[in-house]
């Protein structure tokens, strides 16, 4: 660091493990869309494996199979050695929020290998397709106090969200 007493460093590692999930999910989606969440399982090991995938939803997605609100899917899939398969899980954007949508896959014991299992989380936000409600108040102000939203809309002081104030 020298006689500053500042630097910088950087550094990078590679994950390797015998049995592994890879999501590939979009970072953001709207209220209201359908999307195919899908991860690739990847078998490192010498070994043909048999495994589950599993993909569990928050309160922010469902299944898209018709299940009604259905948040946990699971697909059995059968993997040769140094191979790789493709999960996808067709998913229904249902509410605002961060999404947390957590993936596994755990090796079925017995016959083909060891009890390997990976998990990771993938983080999706979920938004409203546009503003719900906009309104634009012009106001002029001479006293030295005053509440610029009382002749606002109920419902906008009301609702979730943000909101934008411009005073010029």
């Amino acid at each position: 660091a020298g006689a500053t007493g500042f630097g910088a460093g950087a550094s990078a590692f590679q994950i390797n493990k015998p049995l592994m999930i890879e999501p590939a999910v979009p970072g953001f989606a709207r209220v209201g869309d359908r999307l195919v969440a899908r991860a690739v399982v990847l078998n490192r090991t010498d070994r043909p494996r048999e495994v589950e995938a599993r993909l569990r939803l928050d309160a922010t997605a469902a299944l898209a199979s018709g299940q009604g609100e259905a948040r946990d899917a699971s697909e059995r899939l059968h993997l040769e050695a140094q191979s790789s398969a493709t999960i996808a899980v067709p998913v229904n954007c249902l509410a605002v929020g961060a999404g947390e949508w957590n993936w596994s896959v755990e090796a079925i014991p017995g016959g083909t290998g060891e009890a390997d299992a990976d998990a990771v989380k993938s983080a999706v936000r979920v938004d409203y397709p546009s503003p719900l409600l906009r309104e634009v108040h012009l106001a002029r102000v001479q006293a030295t106090e005053t509440n610029l939203l009382a002749g606002a809309n109920p419902q906008l002081l009301e609702g979730v969200g943000s909101a934008t104030v411009r005073i010029a």
